[in-house]
């Protein structure tokens, strides 16, 4: 039952390394030390609300819409105050992220946006973030990427665009294209995706490892088509946390062929005339550095930092790395992850949330059209 439900409270903030270039005077730090932090769904008049009460033709459908989004607030705690400050200063930019999304994936149209938008609030804190809260909050209770198998098949993975609200280190609110992309998660032989990359004997299974990767570059250049003049940001996505799973020698094998692939491709993009960089916690990581060894002398991409950083602007591609399951930022202030952070500084975990409450509300066509490219 709904009513059993209890909201989040002292979720703490988890720090790492990722945010060591925060100095004393960073503002994302004065808005966690601020008290409150406001409720999008009690801000009245809000361009977010009046929006939806505009183009979903049925009131019942806006009431219940309101419903979930209230719910969202209410339990979803793990956001943060910077997550909370852009959603309440820019309500409008929730739906203009919604409107600019565009979903890159080669199932067919219907079935890439069910997975695109059947998610999990969290993978993280499974005893909070229950079954049922999920269904009070999206709709659903389990994400579409663990209970289809024909979701999780190489070459199957559903990337996700939309132009979101960041706030930097520095205060600076910028609004980047951020691409959310899907490696295969092999971080234990309890994915589902393990049997289709990992044999038997504990050997990854490289052709389709590449083919899902190289499917994952195939989102990232239809992206910078779409955006010819941003520059293109990396995260190593799929080339830690992923891999964790695996044997050391396989680790290696998939990180060998991760390197391989990303230099092909970032050589492709750089022959495009694309300005391409990476964001990590550190400059010299041994995947980056193996992957600026493959690329041509005078050619390698330089570090712009970690997150959230003073780097970020409007005309960025970042390149996020997205869980299958989860909303885009996934657990935020409570995730150390490139997602979390990136999830915590921005409102993608709000937008993300709405449109998933609006596709299984059955009005996310009266909100806007996200094509579905391939």
């Amino acid at each position: 039952m709904l009513s059993s439900l209890k909201p989040l409270d002292g979720v703490p903030t988890a720090r790492t390394a990722a945010a060591t270039d925060q100095g004393p005077h960073d503002f994302a730090a004065r808005l966690r030390r601020a008290p409150g932090g406001g409720r999008i769904v009690e801000s009245r008049p809000n361009p977010l609300f009046d929006t939806l009460r505009r183009r979903i033709g049925d009131p019942q459908a806006y009431e219940r819409v309101v419903q979930k989004l209230k719910n969202y607030e209410k339990y979803f705690k793990a956001g943060g105050p910077v997550q909370r400050h852009l959603v309440t200063r820019y309500p409008g930019d929730v739906v203009r992220a919604i409107e600019s999304m565009r979903i890159y994936s080669n199932m067919p149209a219907h079935k890439a946006r069910r997975m695109a938008f059947t998610r999990r609030l969290t993978t993280m804190d499974d005893d909070t973030y229950t079954p049922e809260v999920n269904q009070a909050v999206l709709g659903n209770a389990q994400c579409l990427a663990r209970t289809n198998a024909e979701c999780v098949l190489p070459g199957n993975q559903v990337s996700l665009e939309m132009r979101s609200p960041f706030m930097r280190d520095d205060g600076k609110v910028v609004r980047p294209v951020i691409l959310s992309v899907s490696a295969p998660d092999l971080g234990s032989p309890d994915q589902p995706e393990w049997p289709h990359y990992v044999n038997s004997d504990n050997r990854l299974r490289e052709a389709p490892y590449r083919y899902s990767l190289e499917t994952l570059w195939g989102h990232i250049f239809r992206s910078s088509a779409q955006h010819p003049d941003h520059r293109v940001v990396l995260s190593a996505f799929g080339m830690e946390n992923f891999i964790k799973g695996l044997p050391p020698k396989e680790k290696g094998r998939a990180r060998a062929i991760g390197a391989d692939v990303f230099a092909r491709s970032i050589k492709e993009l750089q022959h495009r005339g694309i300005d391409v960089a990476f964001s990590d916690i550190e400059e010299n990581g041994p995947f980056w550095t193996d992957v600026n060894r493959l690329l041509p002398e005078g050619s390698a991409i330089r570090w712009v930092g970690a997150l959230p950083g003073r780097w970020m602007r409007n005309k960025d591609i970042t390149v996020n790395s997205w869980d299958p399951i989860a909303l885009v930022g996934n657990g935020c202030r409570i995730d150390n992850s490139f997602d979390g952070w990136l999830g915590r500084s921005s409102a993608t975990s709000w937008s993300d949330a709405l449109v998933c409450i609006l596709y299984y509300e059955g009005v996310l066509g009266e909100v806007a059209n996200i094509p579905v490219q391939h």
